[in-house]
């Protein structure tokens, strides 16, 4: 009876963590029913800065110290503890979240389970056969167990096609057509391929990290002649050019920013409409974010731009929102591009404005000091014409007087009026005066 009862892990309670673990990271072949994983949980990829996105990458798990090997098939294996027979597993296209009210998807994706999972006997695997998926793309990982529904995880499906080649209605090409954009290595429609902005121009900013260069200013510090800014500048556009399958002259550097390196770039509009290829500012943008947001793209290929900044989520991947987004720009009269152009007219001629202003400070302010002039004038209080000498002279000596001012002296006394001011004193006089002379 020695060792006939076989050591076991203690288990407190047999209901502790009873649960699917995650995240689970697959990756698939389209129309395979196995995955090339060898690892689902990768522990390693938990610190890993960026996220691991993309599992269909070698580079990506090699950086990120997951087992990278793509070579081989492997069942779709669930880890978890205590898992049971009777759970399901159900793959939803990633926009799509886990729900119990989810109806069963055919056709729009992934097969669904036929077959109960083989679970190991620690019952901490779960073994799941005849899965696979017509469509590429992400797909969320649905796990029923216990009566409760888990998210545990996504898989990605990729085409045959060995990268950097796309798919395009089952071949393989080098680029996707003017109106369609790479999703997971399968063109689809770009969703701005027909907005009516074509002749509208857009910056925007991408953040790469700081290339190798001498010394230590940052290239943002540096003068426009230098010439590794300018090498680094030549560089990024013909490479963009090549990667967008466009001309570099759409492609222009605005300025070059501090925070690792920001690139400004502007995507002109298409100026020869004979050109091969006659995708929007807009639409460029768009093929540019969905080659970043698969790792297992051209662009990551390209030396250059391996060090461009990676999404930081599967959310990012499948929204295609990136921040900062793009901005309006037009081209300035200096041939700068910027949201506002400073005005470089005129409002007037400048020889009119020059005289108005001298006609405004100088003829103005003459013209108001002569009408003041003229009025304090009128207004003034002038002398009497008939002074006290010329009286005294009158009545004393007239003869000394002119003619006309005797005539009117003698003519104010018969009429009453008297000249000068002293008409009150002589009416107030008993003889009116008369007695004086």
């Amino acid at each position: 009876s020695v060792n006939n009862i076989l050591w076991e892990p203690v288990k407190t309670s047999p209901m502790v963590g009873n649960m699917p673990y995650s995240p689970h990271r697959f990756c698939m072949t389209q129309y395979e029913e196995n995955v090339r994983t060898r690892e689902p949980i990768c522990p390693n990829a938990k610190d890993c800065e960026p996220p691991l996105t993309d599992p269909c990458s070698a580079k990506e798990l090699e950086r990120c110290g997951c087992d990278s090997r793509l070579d081989e098939k492997f069942n779709i294996t669930i880890q978890g503890f205590n898992l049971e027979d009777t759970d399901t597993l159900q793959f939803l296209p990633y926009e799509t979240l886990c729900s119990l009210s989810s109806k069963p998807l055919f056709l729009k994706g992934f097969t669904l389970q036929q077959y109960p999972p083989t679970i190991n006997k620690e019952g901490n695997q779960a073994t799941f056969g005849g899965f696979f998926s017509t469509k590429v793309g992400y797909f969320r990982m649905c796990y029923m167990h216990a009566g409760t529904l888990f998210d545990i995880g996504f898989a990605k499906v990729k085409p045959a096609c060995a990268s950097p080649y796309v798919q395009v209605g089952g071949t393989c090409v080098e680029h996707c057509p003017v109106s369609k954009i790479p999703v997971a290595g399968e063109c689809t429609r770009d969703p701005h391929a027909m907005d009516d902005s074509d002749m509208q121009a857009l910056m925007l900013q991408v953040v790469m990290s700081d290339p190798a260069i001498s010394g230590s200013t940052h290239l943002s510090q540096r003068d426009s002649m230098d010439q590794e800014l300018r090498y680094f500048v030549y560089r990024y556009t013909y490479e963009l050019a090549r990667l967008l399958h466009t001309q570099p002259e759409r492609i222009k550097v605005a300025s070059v920013s501090k925070g690792s390196t920001l690139v400004n770039t502007v995507f002109t509009a298409v100026t020869d409409m004979n050109a091969v290829d006659t995708r929007s500012p807009a639409a460029l943008i768009s093929l540019l974010r969905a080659l970043q947001s698969d790792t297992s793209s051209s662009f990551y290929l390209n030396l250059f731009f391996q060090n461009i900044d990676k999404p930081r989520s599967l959310s990012q991947i499948v929204s295609g929102v990136y921040d900062p987004p793009e901005l309006k720009v037009r081209e300035c009269m200096d041939g700068v591009y910027r949201v506002f152009c400073p005005y470089a007219g005129e409002i007037i001629p400048l020889a009119s404005s020059y005289t108005i202003f001298v006609v405004a400070v100088l003829c103005v302010p003459a013209a108001l000091g002569m009408l003041c002039l003229c009025a304090w004038k009128l207004d003034f209080e002038t002398s009497p014409a008939v002074n006290e000498h010329t009286l005294d002279s009158l009545r004393t000596e007239p003869k000394k007087v002119d003619k006309p001012l005797q005539i009117e002296y003698a003519k104010s006394w018969l009429e009453g009026r008297f000249m000068g001011e002293q008409w009150q004193k002589s009416r107030d006089s008993p003889l009116l005066g008369i007695t004086e002379h």
